[in-house]
């Protein structure tokens, strides 16, 4: 089975349009390295998951988590988050950019 990769570019649009554009997230904890940060835990091994600086969808540079799977069949990089409180009163949008590269098979999740 061919690895591939996955990296999971970090452009949440979390937000309420009430509230133009107020990031939910805290951006502060968004930085290069490896587990838990608020909100995020890592699905797979540590090796399989790595946040690090790349090109966001904007042509930007910016902190990507990159996904790299071992292909064991278990977890293979990503991550899981938390459930976030909303209001049924307001509108909300959440975005995750996937950019997959060196593979053209397999699934992004």
């Amino acid at each position: 089975m061919n690895k591939f990769r996955i990296g999971i570019l970090f452009a949440f649009g979390l937000c309420t349009l009430e509230s133009n554009g107020q990031n939910l997230l805290n951006l502060n904890e968004w930085v290069t390295g490896t587990g838990n940060i608020a909100g995020f835990s890592p699905s797979g091994l540590a090796t399989e998951n790595l946040r690090e600086w790349g090109i966001g969808p904007q042509g930007t540079q910016v902190v990507l988590w990159k996904a790299t799977p071992s292909g064991d069949q278990d977890a293979d990089g990503g991550f899981n988050s938390a459930d976030i409180p909303i209001n049924n009163q307001k509108t909300y949008r959440y975005v995750v950019w996937i950019k997959k590269t060196n593979s053209k098979d397999g699934a992004p999740f």
